[in-house]
Formats: C-alpha cells, sequence, structure tokens
C-alpha cells in the first residue's frame, strides 16, 4: 500500500487545474471581457471564478479519497493526504512564475519582451494565474503578494478540505440539499 501519493493523482490535480482554468480563460476573454476591463468588474469575476475553481478542486480531492478508502485500492488514505496532493500543481507555479520573471527580466527591452520564448511564458503565466486577475498584480515579472498567496495557498485549502471530507465521508451536497429540502417543506407548509 502506498501511503504517500501517486503521480497519477498528483497529474489529476494538474489537469483539474488546467481544465478549470482555460475554460475561466476563455469567457473572460470572450464573454466577460468588458466587465474584467474595470476593477469592480474584475473583481466581481474574479470571486466568481475563484469559487468555482476552488470546488472543482475540492471536488477532485474528495473523488481521490473515496477512491483511497476502497478496500482494493493500493493507497492508503490518511487525513493530511489532502495538503500532498497539490503538490505537483506547486512544483509547476514555482516553475512557470520563475521563466516568467526571467522573460521580464532577460527578455525584454524597455519594458516589452521582445522574444517568442518570452511572449509564450508571458502568456502561459497569465492563463495560469488568470482566475485571480482581480485579486493581484501580474506586471513587468512580478507578482503581487496576494497573487502569490492564492496562487500557492489555495489549492492546498481546497485538496485539504476536499481530501478530509472524502476520508470523514461528509458530503457538501447532502448537507446543502437537505438545507433547501427542510425550506421548501416549511415554505409549503406556509402557503396551505
Amino acid at each position: 500500500m502506498s501511503k504517500y501519493v501517486t503521480l497519477n493523482q498528483l497529474i489529476e490535480i494538474i489537469k483539474t487545474h488546467i481544465f478549470t482554468v482555460c475554460p475561466i480563460f476563455i469567457l473572460g476573454i470572450l464573454i466577460f471581457a468588458g466587465l474584467i476591463t474595470s476593477a469592480v468588474g474584475s473583481v466581481i469575476f474574479s470571486i466568481v471564478a475563484t469559487i468555482i475553481y476552488f470546488f472543482a478542486i475540492y471536488s477532485k480531492a474528495f473523488e481521490v479519497a473515496k477512491r483511497d478508502m476502497k478496500s482494493y485500492t493500493r493507497e492508503k488514505p490518511y487525513a493530511f493526504k489532502g495538503l500532498l496532493l497539490p503538490t505537483g500543481y506547486l512544483i509547476l507555479s514555482i516553475v512557470i512564475y520563475l521563466l516568467y520573471f526571467v522573460s521580464w527580466r532577460f527578455m525584454s527591452i524597455d519594458g516589452v519582451i521582445v522574444g517568442l520564448s518570452g511572449w509564450i511564458n508571458n502568456f502561459i503565466c497569465i492563463i495560469w494565474t488568470f482566475p485571480y486577475t482581480g485579486f493581484m498584480t501580474l506586471k513587468d515579472g512580478y507578482m503581487s503578494v496576494s497573487g502569490h498567496l492564492l496562487v500557492y495557498l489555495l489549492p492546498f485549502a481546497a485538496s485539504f478540505l476536499g481530501y478530509f471530507a472524502g476520508y470523514k465521508n461528509y458530503d457538501i451536497t447532502v448537507t446543502l440539499s437537505k438545507l433547501v429540502y427542510v425550506t421548501r417543506n416549511k415554505e409549503d407548509g406556509e402557503k396551505k
């Protein structure tokens, strides 16, 4: 039994990040372009995008925990495994940011990136951090402190909470559906 995180589980979190961020980027650019150009609109868009992103990572970690709990799997579940799941994502995020930083330091002239690889690094970093654009600054090779905190800590929080909930067999959707059901019954009883 594997006590630690498998490569497949690390890749699942990275894929979840990519398959969540890319549609958010496409929607943001194609549909909500007017909204994200204003400061307030950018913050509103980022709040929604961050919530969607959080629950995408949360649900993937929950799914991994449920799979680990099966008796026939080789992975051994433990409560804090959710903190290890995004380590592959963390390494990739650091590499992407360093490439972005290097592009602006060594491939720019007078604040303009001149090389193709610099443009590619810049574009990848923008997409990678796009859900948080309203909360952070990404300019001239630097990312704001809030950007670093969101990029590096939010996936760990979502993964930990999701895995822990799956480990403890706590499904938040069941709890929320009970609240909706009880509220509807109370409303129906008042109408009669």
